[in-house]
């Protein structure tokens, strides 16, 4: 007789409820996603947070805007790749204000060795450095064969500074001064290298007679008064005319600035302070010359009776001659005293 099998209620009670979870453990699971295995953790480097600092502008890459006048500056010292002379000719006939006012070959302006190379000189300025706007090279004989123009910045480097490059190319005026915009330069500069060709137009020496920076000091800068140089005996004792500014001294030379001067006035102030020293003016009262070996005024056509002049030389009885110039600009009169 086939026997009938029954499963005890107990069990199968235990069997239902156990289904019944691993059915609802599959349920849960289909809505999850997948889980990422999980990866070693990265050592990260823990930095404090601080508040956030206000944006600063970015550095402009033109020339910062300035205000102010600007400054104008002859060189203080000059050397050259060669010379002429170690004194007449030098590169150190370069350095000061314009003192060959004729067109020729002089002493008082610089010239290389020979008259068919191509050569360099070097002007420093240092009362003070400038960011430049405008750089005038003053030629005396044989212009111009300039061809190349450097900047020096204030910490000796050229960089990209080049401002002017050309060939050589004759021109009929004599003196004749070499203008050259400045753009693009935001850094102030203590020097300017010039590189003359005479090797291609064989017109012989192109004599550069003076070199002039004009711009405008650091933004906030206090333009200093320069002491004389230590064993000067040229101008240490000099007299100043009041209310003088940015007042330079080199070996040879004392330049400053009057703010609102009379050029005049200070013209007559010189000629009565420095027979004192030992220099008294080529000229007498009466227009005559008081030595003929010795009258740059007559030799360069001068006229001191004139109120347009802008040059006197004085004498000291030796060979010595002592140029002073006087020009006035935008209300400021710049005055330099230079040995020649």
């Amino acid at each position: 007789m086939k026997q009938t099998f029954n499963l005890p209620t107990f069990n199968f009670r235990i069997y239902i409820l156990v289904l019944g979870l691993i059915l609802s453990t599959l349920a849960c699971g289909l809505g999850q996603p997948k889980p990422t295995p999980t990866q070693a953790p990265t050592a990260v480097e823990v930095i404090p947070t601080k508040a956030p600092e206000k944006t600063q502008e970015p550095t402009p890459t033109n020339p910062p805007a300035i205000s102010g006048e600007a400054i104008r500056e002859w060189a203080s010292a000059g050397e050259a790749t060669s010379e002429y002379g170690s004194s007449d000719w030098s590169g150190q006939q370069a350095a000061g204000a314009p003192d060959t006012l004729t067109c020729g070959d002089h002493i008082t302006a610089w010239a290389a060795a020979e008259s068919d190379s191509v050569e360099s000189i070097m002007l420093y300025y240092y009362d003070p450095p400038l960011i430049p706007t405008e750089i005038n090279i003053v030629q005396s004989y044989n212009p111009s064969q300039v061809v190349k123009v450097e900047l020096l910045d204030a910490y000796g480097e050229y960089s990209d500074a080049m401002i002017y490059e050309s060939e050589p190319k004759a021109t009929d005026e004599c003196p004749y001064t070499l203008s050259i915009p400045v753009t693009g330069i935001d850094y102030l500069v203590m020097g300017v290298r010039i590189t003359i060709d005479q090797s291609v137009l064989g017109l012989g020496w192109n004599e550069i007679d003076a070199v002039q920076l004009i711009g405008y000091p650091e933004p906030g800068t206090i333009v200093p008064s320069v002491p004389p140089p230590a064993g000067s005996t040229y101008f240490a004792n000099f007299p100043l005319y009041e209310n003088a500014e940015s007042v330079s001294y080199t070996e040879y030379s004392l330049n400053y600035t009057v703010r609102g001067g009379d050029r005049l006035a200070i013209r007559d102030f010189y000629i009565a302070q420095l027979p004192p020293l030992g220099w008294h003016l080529d000229r007498d009262e009466n227009g005559n010359c008081i030595d003929e070996n010795s009258c740059m005024s007559q030799n360069l056509g001068l006229d001191y009776s004139d109120p347009s002049n802008t040059r006197w030389f004085f004498i000291d009885g030796a060979d010595d001659l002592l140029q002073m110039t006087l020009t006035e600009e935008n209300g400021i009169v710049y005055l330099l005293l230079n040995l020649t």
